[in-house]
Order: C-alpha cells, then structure tokens, then sequence
C-alpha cells in the first residue's frame, strides 16, 4: 500500500479507471477482492532483493536491480514478468536464440539454490529462460515450509544469436 497522486482518469464505458503514481510504502495490503481492499497501515510487505544482469550478442550489458513482494502466487509470477521485460528488452525475440542462464536463490539458513542452464529456441528462449527460475520460486513458496525466508535472487543471462544445440 502506498501513497499515490492520481495523473489521469482514462474513460471507458466499460470500466473507467484511474492511472496513478506510486508514492512512499505506508502499509500492506493483505487482500484484494472483487468487493474491496484489505491493507494494514504501518506493516510493510516482505519483499526480495532481485538482481538480474543481461550481456546482449552486441555485447551490452545492463543490470536490473528490483525488489518483489515475497509471496507464494505473486513472487514467481512477477519474477517471470520482469525478468522476462528485462531479457527482451534489448533484442529480438525472432530467430536462433540461445541464453545461458546462471544465478542463485538464497534462503536464510539453507544452501543457496544454484541455478545454471542453456536453453535455444529459433523464437522464445527469452519464456524458457525465466521459466527456470519461477519455477524453482513456485515450488519452495508452495512446499509448506512457512519460515521460508528469501534473502534474494542473483541471475546472469548471455545472449547469442545461434542456436547451440546438440543431440
């Protein structure tokens, strides 16, 4: 929950609705239904530190640094959405691809969870590559464990434009 200046109403007949700038976190807001908004004043969400860096086949590199709210639906999705912006961004999404992914996931007490793949593709490695860290994200979140406590999540993609396969 944060405070928020309103820019503009956009009409619609179907659904008007406003388009907001976020302001300073002043609270969470813990359920969001089709009634209403439940938020607590004062209680900051949990978020996770995420830091992802791109070397592009031009050889450009960029690095996103981001937090996500640490939740079991909304972390692996809004870790799959971003990512994915951030890896796309930069190149095209037709032809022979390949991305080589590496990184971590840290969890407080545990291990770090490494994770290290290639995947190729003549469109759509960018969907496979974020896969391959929400996916890991949705299992640990939905395992049961309720002290489950993220520290963050470190990702470096290469970007070629070839595909490097081999059978």
């Amino acid at each position: 929950m944060a405070e928020s200046s309103i820019v503009t109403v956009v009409p619609n007949l179907n659904n008007s609705f406003k388009l907001s700038a976020a302001g300073n976190l002043v609270g969470s807001i813990n359920q969001d239904r089709a009634t209403g908004v439940y938020g607590q004043l004062g209680e900051k969400p949990l978020m996770v530190p995420v830091r992802l860096t791109v070397h592009t086949s031009r050889n450009k590199t960029e690095t996103y640094t981001f937090e996500i709210v640490s939740d079991a639906f909304l972390t692996p999705l809004l870790t799959k959405i971003t990512m994915f912006s951030a890896i796309t961004a930069p190149k095209r999404q037709i032809g022979n691809q390949t991305l080589k992914l590496s990184g971590s996931i840290a969890i407080k007490g545990q291990s770090d969870i490494r994770l290290d793949n290639s995947f190729t593709s003549p469109n759509g490695a960018a969907m496979f590559a974020v896969n391959a860290v929400a996916q890991p994200l949705a299992v640990l979140l939905n395992s049961g464990f309720n002290a489950l406590d993220l520290r963050g999540i470190d990702v470096d993609v290469t970007s070629t434009d070839t595909r490097r396969a081999a059978a």
